[in-house]
């Protein structure tokens, strides 16, 4: 599975059109289903509403509603919006979504965002750049299980690293090299492109929903035998916002989940 990723997301989409059928028919479907995946306080349910209502006023049918979990900034929400040509009847969340909203590319690593996504739209909102994609698609077509983006190989860099959290990433690959004598050149970065096969896999082994995904990702990539590969990336400067990562207080939890995995393996 690899993630498709757009800079600015435009929530515009004819759903008929998906949806072939011969000449004189109907297409099967008429209602389109989104879901949304974001972090309390970012407005993934504000942005499913205002969709919603937009549709409404155009005269079609709707629904939008929110789904939590604990309930604190910064938790995984999932939010949901359907559109329709006829009354919605359906109340419960979106399983089949013809498009998939990521508002935090945090989540990427902690949750299946593309689950029951099939032939639709995975929108991403990220500063990462999609022209990187295809070097992604060729590690993996070459056998890699997860390819992994790096900023620190040729061809790679970082427009938003600070310097205090350049010496804190270098501090994190050397202990991680070093503990489970591996290779990486990079950590604390979230571009990665996985097999469908290997994120199932993996998917049931991983239990960080914050900024230590990656590192739980890189440990236990390689403890399953998958192989990693790592993939030139550059890191561009963010539209707008900034980052939710608190250098020192994550980089607590990556260096006592660097710890509690190596003491695993003893």
């Amino acid at each position: 599975m690899l993630f498709f990723i757009a800079h600015s997301p435009v929530f515009v989409y004819h759903y008929q059109n998906k949806y072939g059928f011969e000449k004189g028919e109907e297409p099967v479907k008429q209602m389109l289903e989104i879901r949304w995946h974001g972090r309390g306080g970012q407005g993934a349910k504000t942005a499913s509403q205002l969709l919603a209502e937009a549709a409404m006023e155009s005269g079609s049918y709707i629904q939008a509603f929110p789904e939590y979990g604990p309930e604190r900034a910064g938790a995984p929400i999932r939010a949901y919006t359907r559109i329709s040509d006829d009354p919605v009847n359906i109340h419960s969340g979106v399983t089949n979504p013809d498009i998939v909203v990521v508002i935090d590319d945090s989540l990427l690593q902690s949750a299946d965002v593309s689950e029951g996504l099939a032939g639709g739209i995975l929108l991403v909102n990220t500063s990462m750049s999609p022209e990187e994609i295809p070097r992604f698609a060729e590690a993996v077509r070459n056998g890699a299980h997860v390819a992994k983006g790096s900023r620190f190989l040729p061809l790679a860099g970082s427009e938003d690293l600070t310097p205090l959290r350049r010496f804190g990433n270098k501090l994190m690959v050397i202990a991680l090299n070093l503990l489970f004598s591996t290779n990486y050149t990079d950590l604390c970065y979230g571009f990665i492109a996985f097999r469908k096969d290997a994120l199932t896999s993996l998917s049931p082994h991983l239990a960080s929903d914050e900024f230590e995904i990656e590192t739980e990702i890189c440990i236990k990539a390689r403890a399953l035998g998958f192989r990693v590969d790592e993939v030139p990336s550059f890191e561009r400067m963010r539209n707008y916002g900034k980052s939710n990562l608190n250098t020192f207080r994550d980089g607590f939890k990556i260096f006592s989940l660097l710890l509690r995995e190596a003491l695993k393996t003893k």
